[in-house]
């Protein structure tokens, strides 16, 4: 398992797609991850309802995940109140990851039975049993 991330700080958003992108990518030695963690500051907030599908394009995957923050981290950096984005991607070799996307109000509550959280979520009983097994 590897991870690595790269943060840009280009104001032009296509920009700091192309560099952290690209500093990803080189980290990764060419591979594609299996996931991407997005960060953005406000200063790209144009972009993000098309985050998710240029970063996936950008590092051929299709298992991104994105938001905006005020605070971006990445690379050893740290960036406030300026153009900022960072790309986590990890390369994830025996791992299966399935997305799936829930409403506030679809969720269980916090202190319902894990079962209760399990048949929300789609997990079957013998995969966590696996997983914890392992």
């Amino acid at each position: 398992m590897q991870w690595v991330s790269e943060l840009s700080t280009a104001p032009s958003f296509v920009d700091a797609l192309t560099e952290a992108a690209a500093g990803v990518s080189a980290r990764l030695g060419g591979t594609s991850p299996t996931v991407v963690f997005a960060f953005a500051s406000p200063h790209h907030r144009e972009h993000f309802d098309e985050l998710s599908a240029t970063v996936g394009d950008a590092l051929d995957t299709g298992m991104v995940f994105g938001c905006g923050a005020a605070g971006i981290v990445g690379a050893n950096r740290e960036v406030e109140r300026g153009p900022a984005l960072t790309l986590v991607g990890a390369v994830m070799p025996a791992v299966e990851l399935r997305p799936f996307h829930l409403e506030t109000g679809l969720l269980p509550p916090p202190d319902a039975p894990a079962a209760d959280w399990h048949e929300r979520l789609g997990i079957e009983t013998h995969v966590v049993r696996q997983v914890r097994a392992a």
